[in-house]
């Protein structure tokens, strides 16, 4: 039996044959061969998000969606690791360049992508990332697509949810600067509604999760501004370790996330120190459409265990892709995302994905509390 490895339930040989399968699949094609790369954190605090969103992309691609027989290309799939590092992530993009890459999809956190996506844009390369929400310099360009929504929607709308649906009328708010351009977006937005409706900001918290504690001292920030409700803009692990501090302090007030800390792992490791927390997401964590259940089993038939939020987006940015290379038509990177655009409408795992001219994605959005164990929706 192979051994099993850290990523997300898939074994190094079963992704091994995977990759070296998803070529045969379509061999009767005669288009040339497209390269395909795929970068995101696999290892680290953050491989919770390019683990699932890697095993999405190759589920959907193993599936051949949208291809009309003889008109798909062959696809030739790379993958790499940027440990959620900015420098990390720019030298992947610079090998996936040399080694024929024209189309990536980008599968981690706002902030190591910073300085790949204008050294990509600037180099030919089309970049459609399913994670990307915040501002990054060249996300304005021809050779960008956005799957996810922007940072400051889910700020705005979890201000709302937490002044006037849970009634929390003091919330302090605490972030990792290794995602600062997320944390900032997101936090900014939620202050400007928050504030506007009536709320007050007790305090607003920045960690380093390399090198800090993120709990150290949060239970006597709490206590000493009377906060009714805690926004924790963090990846799940360092979710978790706050999540627990409150616990053990006995400290129960309303936590609040948006969707980065959303991966299975929150709800496996955070037990029940995460009960009760409201989550909001555009992937239905529920998977109660008919698309959304059978990726759910499909998923964990393939990979043995549940899919979170960016397994999802992995398997639509893959679906996305395939109906745009299924056309006719050139290759090139410009003409994908050309035709992306004029395709505009997609069926996505949990609703609609509509395409605006400059490449941005407008969805729905869904707001959960996690009980017993679960995400439910409670819209």
């Amino acid at each position: 039996m192979p051994t099993q490895s850290r990523n997300g339930g898939l074994t190094m040989t079963r992704l091994a044959t995977l990759i070296s399968f998803l070529p045969l699949l379509f061999a009767a094609c005669t288009r040339p061969p497209v390269a395909i790369g795929f970068v995101g954190p696999l290892t680290g605090s953050s491989s919770a998000i390019g683990l699932g969103c890697r095993n999405g992309f190759l589920l959907a691609l193993g599936a051949g969606l949208g291809a009309a027989p003889g008109s798909t290309p062959s696809l030739h799939l790379i993958v790499k690791d940027d440990k959620n590092d900015a420098d990390t992530c720019l030298k992947a993009f610079q090998e996936l360049k040399a080694q024929g890459c024209s189309i990536v999809v980008l599968g981690t956190p706002s902030q190591a992508a910073t300085k790949a996506v204008p050294w990509a844009v600037a180099n030919g390369i089309l970049v459609i990332t399913p994670t990307v929400s915040s501002h990054v310099e060249g996300d304005d360009s021809a050779l960008f697509i956005r799957v996810n929504m922007p940072s400051a929607d889910y700020g705005e709308v979890l201000a709302r949810a937490a002044f006037e649906r849970f009634h929390a009328t003091k919330v302090g708010l605490i972030g990792d600067s290794r995602n600062s351009g997320y944390v900032q977006a997101v936090s900014a937005a939620f202050n400007a509604e928050y504030v506007h409706l009536g709320g007050k900001t007790s305090f607003d918290l920045t960690f380093d999760s390399s090198k800090d504690n993120p709990a150290a001292g949060l239970a006597d920030r709490i206590r000493s501004t009377g906060c009714d409700g805690l926004f924790v803009i963090t990846a799940s692990s360092e979710a978790v370790v706050i999540a627990k501090e409150l616990e053990r302090a006995r400290l129960h007030i309303q936590i609040f996330f948006p969707p980065w800390p959303l991966t299975p792992d929150l709800i496996q490791n955070g037990g029940a120190a995460v009960e009760g927390a409201v989550a909001l997401s555009i992937a239905d964590l529920e998977f109660r459409s008919p698309a959304g259940k059978a990726f759910e089993n499909a998923y964990r038939t393939v990979y043995g265990e549940a899919p979170g939020f960016t397994a999802m987006f992995g398997w639509e940015s893959a679906a996305i892709l395939r109906k745009a290379l299924a056309g006719p038509g050139p290759t090139a990177a410009v003409s994908i995302r050309d035709r992306i655009i004029a395709i505009g409408h997609f069926d996505g795992l949990q609703g609609p994905i509509d395409f605006n001219a400059k490449g941005s994605a407008t969805r729905a959005m869904f707001l959960f509390r996690i009980e017993n164990g679960a995400f439910r929706r409670l819209d």
